[in-house]
């Protein structure tokens, strides 16, 4: 290395070799977690547009429900782990502010309930952390929390995710 400081080597050669040291034990980095805005750009509108494909009316109730929660910027612009209930009242407020109907307000946080219904089973699928699927289930709770304030007629929590729940406390 030319370097006039045997140390500066040996510092070098160390950090090269810790990144192969954890791998080999199975230590992986932190996956970042990507905000609302990222995921719905990335995994869940492609799902919705193929899945819904012949299904013009499902489609467009999709889409209209994605377009506003894209449009919230205090939701869009938090990651999944750091959305809360008091985020998620933000944006009902707002929607109640344009004026929309209870029933349409239900309608776009339904469509947030299945976007973050899917990232749950998605995180378990590409393995993600335990920590993180416990938030998101978290998340779904507090919309449907939120969404009470709305409405009673929500059902509640599916069996699976109050247990999933309970196993993450």
């Amino acid at each position: 290395t030319k370097q006039p400081n045997k140390r500066v080597p040996e510092q070098i050669e160390a950090a090269h070799e810790v990144p192969r040291a954890k791998a080999e034990v199975g230590i992986r980095d932190k996956r970042p977690v990507p905000t609302l805005r990222q995921y719905i750009d990335n995994d869940f509108a492609p799902f919705v547009e193929s899945r819904f494909a012949n299904k013009p009316k499902t489609l467009e109730y999709y889409c209209n429900g994605l377009k506003n929660l894209r449009e919230f910027d205090p939701l869009a612009g938090s990651p999944l782990d750091a959305i809360t209930g008091d985020k998620i009242a933000a944006f009902i407020g707002k929607r109640r502010q344009a004026g929309l109907a209870v029933a349409s307000i239900n309608g776009q946080l339904e469509v947030l309930r299945r976007l973050l219904k899917l990232a749950v089973e998605w995180a378990g699928s590409r393995r993600c952390c335990r920590r993180w699927k416990c938030l998101a289930v978290r998340i779904i709770a507090s919309a449907y929390s939120a969404s009470t304030r709305i409405s009673a007629t929500w059902p509640p929590l599916p069996r699976s995710y109050a247990t999933l729940r309970r196993s993450c406390l």
